[in-house]
């Protein structure tokens, strides 16, 4: 896709991640309930729908072999040998953006990673229960994806991520003294939304 229209399709393609987790999270919850073994299967499923899709669907642009002067920026293709070109480069943007993912998907990932063990330890629900009610959070990131994309198209992606991340802040706090399900709905909610601010612009800042 042409860089001028990167943010936007990032939005996209985040809508759709947006309604597979929903599909995921609600199906999946409703089988597990019935038999902890059907979610796996039905991912099993889903997962050769993908691969035929990407077969049959897809078709990749041949690749053109880039000049010297366009290559001037990569970075070596070794993990150490692109480390220490990050660390001794004189821009300092790169290094920080690959330390600020790190931190944005730790505070991502305490959420989405830990919220069944949560919900059923603290506030007493099923594990179908909680796989459901994570939807909420899936289905207003999906909500917010397409216009998180519009926003850094008009204000920029780096003002709408720091945005979306001081946002964040307060809803947190909130679910850290609080102890209501319905509280958390509404929560939740709330976190998908500005989360998605970050997220579809994080992936793409540099391009």
């Amino acid at each position: 896709f042409p860089k001028g229209v990167r943010t936007q399709v990032s939005g996209a393609t985040d809508l759709m991640a947006g309604m597979g987790a929903i599909v995921a999270l609600l199906g999946g919850g409703a089988l597990f309930d019935i038999n902890p073994v059907y979610p796996f299967a039905m991912v099993a499923a889903i997962l050769l729908i993908a691969a035929a899709v990407q077969r049959v669907g897809v078709k990749e642009p041949p690749l053109v072999e880039s000049s010297a002067a366009e290559r001037a920026g990569d970075l070596p293709p070794s993990v150490p040998a692109a480390v220490r070109t990050l660390v001794t480069l004189p821009q300092k943007s790169p290094l920080l953006m690959i330390v600020g993912v790190f931190f944005t998907w730790t505070a991502w990932n305490g959420v989405e990673s830990l919220w069944t063990l949560f919900a059923t330890r603290a506030l007493g629900t099923s594990g179908g229960d909680a796989a459901e009610f994570a939807a909420i959070l899936a289905l207003s990131y999906l909500v917010g994806a397409v216009p998180a994309g519009f926003a850094a198209a008009r204000f920029g992606r780096q003002r709408t991520m720091l945005a979306g991340l001081l946002l964040l802040i307060p809803v947190y706090i909130a679910c850290a003294v609080n102890t209501s399900t319905i509280a958390y709905a509404v929560l939740l909610g709330i976190m998908g939304l500005f989360w998605s601010l970050v997220l579809v612009n994080g992936i793409i800042l540099f391009q």
